[in-house]
């Protein structure tokens, strides 16, 4: 569901939930995949099409899909403009503390922002997790050279990150500009 929506260029929202990774899970997980994306997109008003999913946590399990229709209308009900640790906090799963950060840089002459949460360090425990990292900014970068940047910093950072050599099948890192 996700590679579609990131194939056009547009993503207005990310849902992520822990807990299960929504991965090996056939049909029905790509269902649930969808069906979360209907629910994001009837609270935010938008299409589900603008919606990304990324799921952490245990691989062959089907998502809770009552608990997960109820979560992403609670979060949207409690989104806020300083609302990032509260994220992060929600999509902890093996992790230790919050991952969030924000900064500013001048850029052209303006200020321009950028925050990121993430959560995961790799596989670890004895069940399988993974990294998932949603970065924001407002810098008017043209879209060619945000995803260049993007790669690059994923190629030296998150891609370079491993705790036992094993490799995970939602790793992601979405940039919103």
């Amino acid at each position: 569901a996700s590679k579609k929506v990131v194939a056009t260029g547009t993503a207005h929202a990310v849902v992520s939930n822990s807990g299960c990774a929504n991965a090996c899970t056939g049909a029905q997980g790509d269902a649930d995949a969808a069906k979360t994306q209907e629910v994001a997109a009837a609270a935010l008003g938008c299409e589900p099409l603008d919606v990304i999913v990324g799921s952490t946590g245990v691989i062959g399990v089907t998502l809770p899909m009552e608990k997960v229709e109820k979560g992403v209308k609670q979060a949207v009900s409690e989104l806020a403009a300083d609302g990032s640790e509260k994220a992060a906090n929600a999509i902890i799963t093996t992790d230790t503390h919050t991952k969030a950060c924000a900064t500013s840089i001048t850029l052209g002459g303006k200020e321009v922002r950028f925050g990121a949460i993430a959560k995961g360090s790799g596989m670890i425990m004895p069940n399988m997790a993974t990294m998932i990292s949603a970065i924001t900014t407002d810098a008017p970068i043209a879209p060619d050279m945000l995803h260049y940047a993007l790669v690059t910093a994923v190629k030296h950072s998150f891609n370079k990150v491993t705790v036992d050599s094993d490799t995970s099948t939602n790793d992601c890192c979405f940039l919103f500009a």
